[in-house]
């Protein structure tokens, strides 16, 4: 069931995300100390928490970045 959720969320991206978009936003994850897990006790999330509405927005908008100084323009 998770995985065809993650499926489906996929799917209703834009087709015009690249691999590059991806590839970006994935670096914008290595980079979050909280994302990773460096600065806290809680463990890195999966795909499936990353593509929650409110997450995904929240991680494109550089709710998740490091002092939040680092906008990237992944949108």
């Amino acid at each position: 069931k998770h995985k065809r959720g993650n499926i489906e969320r996929l799917r209703q991206r834009k087709p015009a995300d690249s691999i590059e978009y991806w590839r970006a936003l994935f670096e914008r994850v290595r980079r979050s100390d909280f994302l990773m897990g460096r600065k806290t006790d809680w463990l890195c999330p999966g795909l499936e928490w990353l593509l929650e509405p409110k997450n995904f927005t929240k991680l494109i908008e550089g709710g998740f970045d490091n002092n939040r100084e680092h906008r990237d323009g992944v949108r």
